[in-house]
């Protein structure tokens, strides 16, 4: 389940970058490498408490440079787009180990100039950790349940030519590796890091006349989208239970580039009725329906969409989650009727499951 939703992710991503007519492969190749320093933030006790020591590592990034022969290169500022791999030590290697990833990355340009650029890039894809929770050899790792973890990272970077194609690069970036509860414990890995490297372009970039033609959309869109995912409630539990959500969409097209919406959501979580059993009280199936609803933003790339959802709960009986939720999704437009989604519950930026959906839009 978690490979094959980061694997889908990183397929939207690169099918939608790479989806272009064929060309010189070096003329719009960059690669980048850095060296990687951080700390793990302390965002639950047990974490501060095992952290002894900065995070320290490596990533190398394998980029193309939008060539403007789409119009959202353009509306981006011609990205860059591509594969980011990335490995570090996570502050304590003899209870968590080392962290590898591998991710579809962008970098957006906020400042370019000859010489100087500044951009925001982030990258989505999987983690994969050398030491995870163990009963028996690896009970003070709370953080890292599983091998296999979803991978994301946010950041900002400052970049100087020092030759015409190379250029030093020095950023800061947010970065979190966690399994989105399909296996407990889960409580996941912040780290806020510094890099510095060196990035070098291969080939000639040229950008190509965009089309000045405007996307043609329907300024209003209604989806109802029926999504389920799996949940391990606790690390004692051995047992995935069933999570469903029925989601209802109403998205206003504000521009080419963004959608702003709302709508209701109503939950079914299997996992209180598990956890009730094992605390043996008093199964109260209502407890495992809640209905909230949600303020909608989303960001269209091409076809895909990445969708930013923060919702409040209307009817809840089960209080221990809070009053607020929040989803990350991307969402795929399969056809004119049919849209696709994958995303991500928390609460108070804790993860709480990954859901798969499929859904029905119309305008």
């Amino acid at each position: 389940m978690k490979k094959l939703f980061l694997a889908i992710s990183l397929i939207f991503i690169l099918i939608n970058t790479y989806n272009q007519s064929k060309d010189n492969f070096k003329e719009y190749l960059i690669i980048s490498g850095k060296y990687v320093h951080g700390i793990i933030m302390p965002h639950h006790s047990h974490i501060s408490y095992m952290i002894n020591d900065f995070s320290r590592g490596g990533e190398i990034s394998i980029t193309k440079k939008a060539k403007g022969n789409k119009r959202w290169h353009a509306l981006y500022g011609y990205p860059e787009t591509g594969i980011n791999m990335y490995f570090t030590s996570s502050g304590n290697t003899n209870v968590y180990g080392y962290i590898g990833s591998i991710s579809a990355y962008a970098a957006f340009d906020i400042i370019e100039t000859r010489h100087y650029n500044m951009n925001i890039n982030t990258a989505i894809g999987l983690a994969f950790a050398s030491k995870k929770w163990d009963i028996k050899f690896n009970k003070e790792n709370l953080a890292i349940g599983s091998t296999v973890n979803a991978y994301l990272m946010l950041g900002i970077s400052n970049s100087i030519s020092i030759a015409k194609k190379t250029k030093i690069e020095a950023g800061i970036q947010f970065r979190h590796v966690s399994n989105g509860k399909t296996k407990s414990p889960n409580s996941g890995l912040n780290f806020i890091t510094t890099s510095i490297g060196i990035k070098y372009m291969f080939g000639n970039y040229n950008i190509s006349t965009p089309s000045i033609k405007r996307y043609n959309f329907s300024k209003n869109e209604y989806s109802f989208i029926l999504s389920a995912g799996l949940k391990n409630p606790q690390r004692w539990i051995d047992k995935k239970c069933l999570i469903s959500t029925l989601e209802t969409n109403y998205l206003r097209q504000v521009n080419e580039k963004e959608l702003w919406g709302c709508g209701i959501d109503i939950f079914y979580d299997s996992s209180i009725t598990a956890e009730q059993k094992d605390k043996r009280i008093k199964e109260d199936p209502v407890k495992t329906i809640s209905i909230g609803i949600h303020g909608t933003y989303e960001l269209k790339m091409g076809k895909i969409r990445f969708s930013f959802q923060q919702g409040f709960y209307l009817f809840d009986k089960y209080k221990d989650k809070g009053l607020l939720y929040n989803r990350l999704a991307i969402k795929y437009p399969v056809n004119k009727f049919l849209i696709a989604k994958i995303g991500l519950k928390s609460h108070y930026a804790k993860a709480d499951y990954i859901e798969w959906g499929i859904g029905y839009r119309f305008n």
